[in-house]
């Protein structure tokens, strides 16, 4: 199993009667039972796919359209008629499924999603998350401003930094935590 079946496999979670509960938007949302597996197998196809291309391709063109200057409503358009496409497709591929009152939990998805992790991985989160930190508290220091003059390019740093840090340690505590079981 590889990294993209394993982050997809967070989506899904094994009922109490051994059917597939998939839950189409993760966290916020409540699952639907899948009973087929052939069905099973086409929307695991299309959950691994978005994780896939769209995902990354999306983050790419939205730094892209960042950095271009000014954000319009023409830019925006592809990420919006890709977005309707998706959630249409999703759409039909889980009507008719019954759905289930139970809810996949923060801890669940992220476990799942930590065996995916290399711990190698893991380390480099943590140590770009304190380099981060270090180059935001620093900025002050080398432009030699005052931190109120600067502030934004001090918190974003800073910012980024504790999140991947907060991140990289949770994930890493959650690794280690299932090899003990």
């Amino acid at each position: 199993m590889g990294y993209f079946d394993k982050i997809t496999e967070a989506a899904f979670k094994e009922g109490e009667n051994g059917e597939s509960i998939y839950y189409p938007n993760g966290v916020l949302g409540k699952g639907r039972v899948i009973q087929d597996p052939e069905l099973k197998k086409r929307i695991f196809k299309f959950h691994k796919r978005i994780n896939k291309y769209l995902i990354p391709f999306g983050a790419i063109y939205g730094m892209l359209l960042g950095l271009g200057g000014a954000i319009s409503l023409e830019g925006l358009m592809p990420v919006i008629i890709i977005g309707v496409l998706v959630f249409l497709r999703q759409r039909f591929l889980i009507s008719g499924l019954p759905k289930n009152n139970t809810k996949l939990t923060v801890k669940e998805t992220s476990t799942k999603a930590s065996k995916a992790m290399h711990p190698a991985f893991l380390i480099f989160m943590m140590v770009n998350g304190i380099i981060c930190i270090g180059l935001g508290l620093a900025i002050p220091f080398v432009l030699a401003k005052p931190i109120g003059e600067i502030q934004t390019l001090v918190l974003i740093p800073v910012a980024v930094g504790f999140v991947s840090l907060a991140i990289s340690l949770y994930l890493y505590k959650l690794k280690k935590s299932n090899k003990r079981l």
